[in-house]
């Protein structure tokens, strides 16, 4: 079989980073599911999840010891835990240093250049679904080369695996869920939040990859490819039979950033699901406002369409137009809450401040717009410059990116212009999050039974993240 029997994929704790993480997720291991479908049938594999299950380090170097792994494919989700990658191959390398490691996942896809790690002995970006297998062939002497992907190598000397974007979505197998506790997933989130489930057990499945804009602040271009890739509903279908079935899942999470753009394609999807009868639960992770109208919202609440978050991003249209490069119509935004008030379907929006360009009466105007849309809850992001996206180049050009600053970055931000710091939007933001959202007893009410918590709980949610705000801050002076 060759040198490359046993392979573990690991998902390292988001905790070795940081004690307090706001940035959480219960996250499925939906990718590395995917990616052990294709090596199953001639490989042993094992996926440990240390951030799910909180494993301390000790605990995950048993879990490595106990199987005895040939190779270890880390997966990091994003730069703000890079450390923890970088830690978990250490360990590995700790236990046995003829383990090969190989570091995965969102943060080697954007910044394979910048790692420099001598526990690492391949970095693998792109997705793995049908690579990986290709990859450990190649490497097993089963194969010459990896079709799939391009073999580079990094500044520091360490080869880089360049998958390509998977195009026939169709042709992938269903997750490998049954290597894993799968129902451990299903029945409990870390957060407390808006966006979990409104009842257990629930799944998650993603029907497309890609996007077809090129938001300023997005990475999603960079990490799945350009370009908008679908899967056909009767392959969606088959899937959501098979959690349905297999799991009992009685609600859904569409982890897609563009569920609605193929309206027709939506549409069919959802009319499939009432003829046959689910009876289950759902909603996506994110929606583009632009994509929705009342007849589709119609159909999918009929197919058990719970709650939209909706991406609005500004109150101003030159900020929409010219800085984000986002086709919303504000107008359209407003006549889509009032629909999904009208038809039952809780609502969400987002926006973001802070941008490079933005003045300050902007940014008031779209906190004043994030008040009159009067959606069930609103969310207020600080513009973060993300390594390789168009803001990032647009602070760096104007001199607006704070560079010493990457601890708690993502809850105060790294941009500073002559109309705002960070530490301005900070304060802003908690305390205007705070009056749009709770400033009536009905209002606290319907978000705590979002949130599935007691108005008390929601109340020490909002005193906490006051608290914290005004902690980080004075810990940055």
């Amino acid at each position: 079989m060759g040198k490359y029997r046993k392979i573990l994929f690991a998902v390292p704790n988001f905790r070795w980073e940081k004690g307090d993480v706001r940035t959480m997720w219960n996250i499925h291991p939906y990718g590395l599911c995917m990616i052990a479908s294709s090596l199953r049938d001639s490989y042993d594999v094992l996926i440990v999840d240390a951030n799910f299950y909180n494993l301390s380090p000790e605990e995950f170097v048993e879990k490595v010891k106990e199987y005895s792994p040939d190779m270890v494919g880390i997966s990091v989700l994003t730069s703000e835990y890079a450390n923890t990658g970088h830690l978990a191959a250490k360990l590995v390398k700790g236990i046995d240093e003829t383990i090969t490691v190989v570091l995965g996942g969102v943060h080697a896809t954007i910044q394979w250049g910048e790692i420099e790690d001598h526990n690492i002995d391949f970095i693998f970006t792109g997705e793995g679904d049908l690579a990986f297998r290709e990859f450990v062939d190649m490497l097993n002497g089963k194969e010459d080369s990896c079709p799939s992907a391009r073999i580079a190598e990094n500044p520091y000397k360490i080869p880089v695996i360049k998958a390509e974007a998977i195009q026939d979505l169709n042709s992938l197998p269903l997750p490998s869920y049954d290597i894993i506790d799968y129902k451990d997933y299903t029945v409990t989130s870390p957060r407390e939040s808006v966006d979990e489930p409104q009842v257990y057990p629930y799944g998650r499945i993603m029907t497309s990859r890609g996007c077809p804009l090129n938001c300023i602040f997005c990475q999603v271009n960079l990490i799945m490819g350009k370009g908008f890739r679908k899967r056909a509903v009767e392959n969606i279908i088959k899937e959501i039979d098979f959690l349905v079935e297999n799991y009992k899942i009685e609600y859904l999470v569409f982890d897609d950033d563009n569920l609605f753009f193929d309206k027709e394609r939506a549409k069919n999807l959802f009319r499939l699901m009432i003829q046959r009868q689910y009876n289950v639960g759902w909603h996506p992770i994110a929606t583009a406002v632009y994509a929705l109208d009342e007849e589709v919202l119609q159909i999918a609440r009929e197919s058990g369409l719970q709650y939209v978050d909706l991406a609005i991003e500004s109150g101003v249209e030159r900020i929409l137009k010219n800085i984000i490069n986002k086709p919303v119509n504000l107008e359209h935004a407003k006549k889509i809450v009032k629909i999904c008030r009208d038809i039952g379907i809780h609502t969400a929006v987002n926006f973001v401040i802070g941008f490079p360009g933005e003045t300050w009466n902007e940014i008031r105007r779209t906190l004043s717009f994030a008040e009159e849309i009067d959606a069930d809850y609103c969310k207020i992001f600080i513009a973060n410059p993300l390594t390789g996206t168009r803001l990032y180049e647009l602070a760096n050009k104007t001199g607006s990116l704070v560079h010493n600053r990457t601890e708690n970055s993502w809850f105060i931000g790294r941009i500073q212009t002559n109309e705002f710091s960070p530490e301005d939007l900070a304060v802003l933001r908690a305390y205007e999050w705070d009056r749009i959202n709770f400033k009536t007893p009905e209002r606290r009410e319907k978000i705590a039974k979002m949130m599935k918590i007691t108005t008390q709980r929601l109340d020490e949610i909002r005193k906490e993240t006051l608290k914290k705000t005004w902690e980080i801050l004075l810990s940055t002076k």
